[in-house]
C-alpha cells in the first residue's frame, strides 16, 4: 500500500523506497509498463521513477499498481523492469527543464529523497545546492541529507545548510534568501568536508557555457579569470577553454571553475521563485551568516534588479545566468586576476585587477 506523506511538520520524514541513491535523468524513448513515451523520470538500475498530477489517479488509463508516494499535488509512481530492457526503452542522461522537474520539488521537500545524479558540475562554490553523502549522515541521524552550500572554506570544508527553524529549507519560495541567511539552530546546517557532498538531483546542466565569464578556482591556473572559449569532452570529462586577456587556457577541468557573476551583468534568473525574470545585478553578497561582513569570490547570493518593474529580488548565483541580448560576452578585454582574499574590498564585493573591462566601463573598479 502507497504510504501518504501529507504528514504533520512535527512528524519524521518519509524516505520513497528507491532501489539506490545513485540515478540518471532519463526519457523514455517507448512506453514500458503503462508508462507513456516521451516521459521523464530517474533511471535506477531496474526502476524507472517519475511523477504524474494527482488528478491521474482517477484516470481510466492509470497503471493498475498503485502509487509509491502520494503527495499533496503529485503522486509518485515507479516501472520495474530488467536493465538491459531500461537502457533500451529510454534516453539517458538528459538534462530536464524546470517545469518538468517541478514535481520532484514537491517530493524533496515533503520526503526524505536525497539521490545523487552524477552529472558533469563546476566546483562546489557557495550558493550551490548539494546533496550529502549518506554514509555521513549516518554519524547525525535526523538531519536532511540534501541542502545549499552557503561558505566554502580553504581547506575544503564546506558548510552546508540542509534546515531553517528545523523546517526543511523551501528552495521555491521568495524567502529562500532569508532562510540562508537565518541564524542556525541545532540541526539547521552541517559542516562537511567537500569530497563527501554532489550537485543536488534538481540543479540541471550548471556548467558554463561559450562566452560566460569563469573564475579558475582550484588547479595551476587558480585565481585566473576569463571567459569560456570553447567546450569538450576529454578521456570522459568535461573540459573548457578559458580565454584571459591574450592568451587561452585550454583543458581547465569544469570542476575547477565557476561562472564569476558582478554588478552590472545582464542577467536571466533561471529557477526558483523568480525563475524566467531578466535584469541586471545590483549587488552580491556572501551566504556566509557565520562572518557576513568577510568576502566570498565567487559570491553565493545575488541580487538582480528587474527589468519589469524595476525592483530587486535575492537568490542564488547558482540559478543566475548571463544574459547576451546583444551577441556579446559578458567579459572581454586584457588578463586579469582575482586578487589575495584577504585584499578584497569591504561589502562582499569582488576586486578584479589589470584592466578589468567588463560590463562596467571603468577599470580597476572595486565594487
Amino acid at each position: 500500500m502507497a504510504p501518504d506523506v501529507m504528514q504533520d511538520e512535527e512528524q519524521a520524514l518519509s524516505a520513497p523506497p528507491l532501489q539506490q541513491d545513485a540515478a540518471v535523468w532519463a526519457r523514455l524513448k517507448s512506453d514500458i509498463h503503462g508508462v507513456r513515451k516521451y516521459q521523464l523520470g530517474l533511471l535506477f538500475e531496474s526502476e524507472f521513477w517519475y511523477t504524474c498530477d494527482k488528478t491521474t489517479l482517477l484516470s481510466p488509463l492509470a497503471p493498475s499498481t498503485p502509487p509509491e508516494l502520494i503527495l499533496q499535488d503529485c503522486v509518485v509512481r515507479k516501472a520495474t523492469e530488467s536493465r538491459e530492457t531500461l537502457r533500451v526503452a529510454a534516453e539517458y542522461p538528459v538534462v530536464p527543464d524546470a517545469a518538468e522537474i517541478r514535481h520532484w520539488e514537491s517530493v524533496d521537500e515533503n520526503t526524505d529523497c536525497d539521490i545523487v545524479c552524477n552529472t558533469p558540475t563546476t566546483i562546489l562554490a557557495p550558493g550551490n545546492r548539494v546533496t550529502v553523502f549518506a554514509h555521513v549522515m549516518h554519524e547525525k541521524p535526523g538531519l536532511r541529507r540534501s541542502g545549499f552550500i552557503t561558505d566554502a572554506q580553504r581547506n575544503g570544508l564546506c558548510r552546508v545548510r540542509v534546515c531553517a527553524g528545523g523546517k526543511p529549507i523551501r528552495a521555491l519560495s521568495d524567502a529562500l534568501i532569508s532562510d540562508l541567511l537565518s541564524i542556525p539552530t541545532h540541526g539547521d546546517e552541517i559542516v562537511v568536508d567537500g569530497d563527501e557532498v554532489r550537485p543536488h538531483f534538481l540543479v540541471g546542466d550548471v556548467t558554463p557555457v561559450v562566452g560566460d565569464r569563469v573564475v579558475v578556482l582550484a588547479g595551476p591556473h587558480r585565481r585566473r579569470v576569463g571567459t569560456v572559449d570553447h567546450r569538450q569532452q576529454l578521456s570522459g570529462t568535461t573540459v573548457v577553454g578559458i580565454r584571459s586577456g591574450e592568451i587561452i587556457l585550454n583543458n581547465v577541468a569544469v570542476s575547477h571553475i565557476a561562472r564569476l557573476l558582478l554588478p552590472g551583468d545582464k542577467v536571466k534568473i533561471v529557477y526558483g521563485h523568480f525563475a524566467g525574470e531578466e535584469g541586471y545585478i545590483s549587488r552580491t553578497f556572501s551566504l556566509n551568516n557565520k562572518h557576513p561582513t568577510e568576502p566570498q569570490v565567487p559570491a553565493g547570493g545575488i541580487q538582480v534588479h528587474l527589468n519589469k518593474n524595476n525592483t530587486p529580488v535575492e537568490t542564488i548565483a547558482q540559478w543566475v545566468r548571463f544574459l547576451r541580448t546583444d551577441g556579446t560576452s559578458p567579459g572581454n578585454g586584457s588578463t586579469y586576476e582575482l586578487e589575495q582574499a584577504d585584499e578584497v574590498v569591504p561589502q562582499n564585493s569582488t576586486k578584479l585587477t589589470k584592466g578589468w573591462t567588463g560590463s562596467s566601463s571603468q577599470k580597476n573598479e572595486c565594487w
